[in-house]
């Protein structure tokens, strides 16, 4: 929970302890690279930016309920 899981390869899985100014900022990062790939896959699908907003919109009304 107050750590990011990091993986190596042939050595295993381990929890980095992360400071709190650092997890915010890696959060954001990590924000940032998943509606990067997001958008990618939109892209591919043909999606336009009103359909992806719309799609968000929905999914946070559904989260929300």
């Amino acid at each position: 929970a107050d750590g990011f899981v990091e993986m190596r390869q042939g050595a295993g899985t381990f929890v980095q302890e992360v400071l709190p100014d650092k997890r915010i900022e890696e959060q954001r990062k990590q924000a940032r690279a998943l509606v990067q790939r997001m958008m990618g896959e939109a892209a591919r699908l043909g999606l336009d930016t009103e359909e992806i907003i719309a799609a968000i919109r929905h999914e946070l009304e559904v989260s929300a309920e």
